[in-house]
């Protein structure tokens, strides 16, 4: 945490949790979230509610898109789009659904400009 403390130029990082999913998008469509980043997964899908999911992002004023795929939906309201490494294309951990902590061995390069998370 401290690397990106001092990146932002921060002075404390809050030991309160942030929103979940449900309540970033709750954030977004009420206006108390301007921004989202949108990591390797599809909110448009994944999310119970895909009709007030996709209101929520039109009321966004910015959207970051970071995905393996150009196929996704929330490809058409993002205001960037970032190309992403799949999981055999990085090293590190992975924590899934249950909360299982697996390490993942890396085992191609990513394509082109793709980038692991984190960097």
């Amino acid at each position: 945490m401290l690397k990106y403390k001092k990146f932002w130029g921060g002075t404390a990082i809050s030991d309160k949790a942030g929103l979940t999913a449900t309540e970033m998008f709750e954030a977004l469509h009420d206006g108390r979230l301007k921004a989202i980043w949108i990591i390797c997964t599809n909110p448009l899908t994944s999310l119970p509610n895909s009709r007030f999911v996709e209101e929520a992002l039109k009321k966004a004023k910015y959207v970051v898109v970071q995905d393996i795929s150009d196929k996704t939906e929330s490809l058409a309201y993002a205001d960037v789009i970032l190309p992403a490494a799949a999981w055999t294309e990085k090293e590190g951990t992975m924590t899934n659904s249950e909360r299982r902590i697996s390490h993942l061995n890396k085992i191609i390069d990513p394509p082109g400009v793709a980038l692991r998370d984190g960097v």
